[in-house]
C-alpha cells in the first residue's frame, strides 16, 4: 500500500489532501484490526498481558473500523471535503471488516 503523503507532486488543494490522508490512516488502523486481535487472543491464551502499544494500537484500530463502515455526519463531512462518496465506502463495508479490502483506492472515486 503506497503512501499518499510521500508522493512527488505539487498539490493544487493542500486542504483536500489532508482530509485524503485522514481517510487514508483510517483505513490503515482499521486494515491492522484483525492482525491486532490476533496478536490479543494469543496474549489471552498464554495468561501474557498485552503490551501498552499494542492496546493503544488496537484501540485505534477498533475506532477507525468504526468510524469507516458506520455512517456519521463527521464521516459524511470528511468524505465531502475529500472528494469521496460517503457511499462509496460504506459500500465496502463488509470487505474491510472481512479483512479484504486490501487497496485503498478501489472504492476512493471522487465526488
Amino acid at each position: 500500500m503506497g503512501n499518499l503523503l510521500s508522493e512527488t507532486r505539487h498539490s493544487k488543494n493542500p486542504e483536500k489532501d489532508l482530509y485524503v490522508a485522514v481517510i487514508y490512516q483510517a483505513f490503515r488502523d482499521a486494515d491492522r484490526l484483525h492482525d491486532l486481535e490476533l496478536k490479543e487472543q494469543l496474549a489471552k491464551q498464554s495468561n501474557l498481558e498485552l503490551h501498552p502499544t499494542v492496546k493503544i494500537e488496537l484501540e485505534a484500530a477498533r475506532e477507525a473500523m468504526e468510524w469507516l463502515t458506520e455512517p456519521s455526519e463527521d464521516l459524511d463531512f470528511v468524505c465531502q471535503m475529500a472528494g469521496f462518496e460517503t457511499q462509496c465506502l460504506l459500500a465496502v463495508k463488509d470487505q474491510l471488516v472481512a479483512g479484504e479490502l486490501k487497496s485503498f483506492g478501489t472504492w476512493t472515486r471522487a465526488a
